[in-house]
């Protein structure tokens, strides 16, 4: 039998910097290959900007951010980013919501797309928020 061992990762601010550097690869990677049809100059800029070891680290650093690698067979294959609590975006929305959470970043490496990860990333992230955050609203950011 194949083995489908899924885990997911925490990844903290006391976390090792090669850590951090497999995170800002796979996100600058993961980043690229979805949004390849932008102008590169604009890629560039926000591949500097927001997926750095220096930019990541400070975001690893706020207590409000959650990074997790998400683990096949205890191999990196995907990363998340949620914010717990976080009403970005929700300010010209009239939900009333006291404990939101913002997934805002959910991808994978490419060769794992369509291998049955992604819905078990999302039951975790729900699951997070749930009964972890006892969120009463998670919403999705989408890039474009």
């Amino acid at each position: 039998m194949v083995p489908f061992n899924i885990s997911f990762e925490r990844i903290l601010p006391a976390s090792q910097p090669e850590v951090v550097e497999r995170l800002s690869e796979m996100a600058k990677f993961t980043f690229c290959d979805t949004f390849r049809h932008y102008k590169k100059s604009d890629i560039e800029a926000y591949l500097q900007k927001s997926l750095s070891v220096e930019a990541l680290s400070q975001e690893i650093a706020e207590p409000s951010n959650f990074f997790y690698f998400v683990n096949l067979n205890q191999e990196a294959t995907g990363y998340l980013k949620w914010i717990f609590p976080s009403t970005v975006y929700l300010e010209h929305t009239d939900l009333k919501c006291e404990r939101p959470l913002l997934l805002e970043r959910f991808y994978f490496l490419p060769e794992y797309c369509g291998k049955g990860l992604a819905p078990l990333a999302l039951q975790f992230v729900t699951s997070f928020a749930q009964h972890v955050a006892r969120s009463d609203y998670l919403y999705l950011s989408v890039w474009e």
